[in-house]
């Protein structure tokens, strides 16, 4: 069951209710720089990863276009370290990008959200790595996917990131979700 505020998204991914809630949907249909920042922390576990993180990142690249000209996709998973899985000039077509996520590995470790979205806001949507120029009007997303049980503040990055005109949103995974870190991940744009 999602808290109050929250949308329940579990069907996106084929899991039963409450498994997946996130604060705001959003379905761009202009081009779009989209970057999956996902969760490989311990507390999050290999079946969780896999059955989970990986399975709604393939079933929500379904709802977009990918093609160099409409959505690029990147992957970059976390712990206390940063593995760039996926660039966004890597996988140009729907099933190299399926293929690709099926093949990432899970990493274990401590959990650094605010690390981990700076480091996207740093690097991931820089033009050697496939992003298009900030000017171009190109939307720039980040949707994180976690159990909001950071290890370190996610307060600089998150407000970093809003600065270059990234959006950034949260979907919550595992039973034990802290809802207070997603909301202050996703925030407000209105």
């Amino acid at each position: 069951i999602c808290a109050t505020g929250y949308f329940d998204v579990s069907n996106n991914a084929k899991l039963p209710a409450g498994r997946v809630c996130t604060l705001q949907t959003y379905c761009p249909v202009q081009p779009s720089d989209l970057v999956f920042l996902i969760d490989g922390s311990t507390s999050i576990g290999v079946e969780v990863f896999r059955n989970e993180i990986l399975r709604f990142v393939k079933d929500f690249i379904d709802l977009f276009d990918i093609s160099p000209e409409q959505t690029r996709v990147a992957v970059v998973q976390f712990s206390d370290i940063i593995r760039h899985e996926i660039y966004l000039n890597q996988c140009l077509s729907i099933q190299q990008l399926r293929d690709a996520i099926s093949n990432i590995e899970y990493l274990k470790g401590n959990t650094k959200t605010g690390y981990a979205i700076q480091y996207v806001t740093d690097e991931a949507f820089t033009e050697n790595l496939g992003g298009r120029p900030g000017d171009s009007g190109i939307s720039r997303i980040v949707i994180i996917i976690t159990d909001g049980k950071s290890q370190d503040s996610v307060t600089s990055a998150v407000e970093n990131a809003k600065l270059k005109g990234i959006k950034l949103f949260a979907v919550g995974v595992t039973k034990h979700v802290l809802y207070d870190e997603l909301e202050l991940i996703s925030g407000n744009f209105n």
